[in-house]
């Protein structure tokens, strides 16, 4: 995160997950997220940005953000929290009477598709609220990951439907 705009090289880098700046002169925020990502990465991707900018703002906005650990875990949390709001999270998973025992991959991507973010994003969420045990997070770890890897970073969804652009997404983005 900089108030520097951001050079044309940086912007079309394939590997850029997102990039955000402020326009010093207007005082305008401007993010940018990688249009080949899936629309749960670039909605998360921009609260990411949005936390950044927090960040940038706290500092007195005179320096970048350099991202250390803390700096991420902030902007994560932020975009988690944003996202995915501990009451509602917690009122869906007490009506659905689901243990911190009971995940498996089926009923996170179930879950996840309600909130329209990532299955990692999901889990996370999941464990920084306490809902899931440990052993739970490990193996869901692993089979997401597995899954991003041999499926080119697709969300893991067991049931096959077509993947409508995220209108909280679109919301957001103006």
């Amino acid at each position: 995160y900089n108030w520097q705009k951001p050079d044309a090289e940086k912007l079309t880098n394939q590997a850029l997950r997102s990039i955000s700046y402020i326009d010093k002169s207007t005082h305008d925020l401007f993010i940018f997220v990688n249009e080949d990502a899936t629309p749960e990465r670039q909605t998360y991707r921009l609260l990411f940005e949005v936390g950044s900018a927090f960040i940038f703002l706290s500092n007195g906005g005179n320096r970048p953000v350099v991202y250390t650990r803390a700096n991420k875990h902030f902007a994560n949390r932020f975009a988690s929290a944003f996202l995915l709001p501990e009451d509602v999270v917690r009122t869906t998973i007490l009506q659905l009477n689901i243990k911190p025992g009971d995940w498996n991959m089926e009923m996170l991507c179930r879950i996840k598709r309600r909130f329209g973010i990532s299955a990692e994003c999901f889990l996370f969420r999941l464990s920084e609220l306490n809902l899931i045990d440990d052993t739970k997070i490990d193996e869901l770890k692993e089979e997401i990951n597995a899954y991003y890897q041999s499926n080119n970073g697709n969300e893991p969804d067991p049931t096959p439907r077509s993947l409508e652009k995220n209108a909280r997404f679109e919301e957001l983005k103006f």
